[in-house]
């Protein structure tokens, strides 16, 4: 129904997992819906147990890993050092 940004989808990502989640938040931006994870509409739980259905009749964890691996730089130290060193030398 709600989320903070409490970390979990990053942490899920530094351990290479995809993530299951609802569309609250900004979990969706953190998840891209098919390549790093699923997302479901809040307050479905069909929606959310046919995802959890469809991640092992699909055998998608290794391809929704892939996509953790890609996404995961986005939220690297080496991304953040670089995102202040650029505001520091463009001011």
């Amino acid at each position: 129904v709600s989320a903070t940004q409490s970390g979990v989808a990053q942490i899920a990502f530094h351990f290479g997992r995809p993530v299951i989640t609802t569309d609250v938040g900004g979990l969706a931006e953190i998840v891209p819906d098919g390549k790093a994870g699923l997302v479901v509409p809040p307050e479905d739980p069909p929606a959310l147990a046919n995802a959890l259905v469809r991640f092992i009749d699909e055998n998608l964890a290794d391809d929704l890993a892939a996509g953790v691996r890609r996404e995961r730089e986005a939220y690297s130290w080496d991304r953040l050092f670089e995102a202040i060193e650029e505001l520091a030398t463009s001011s």
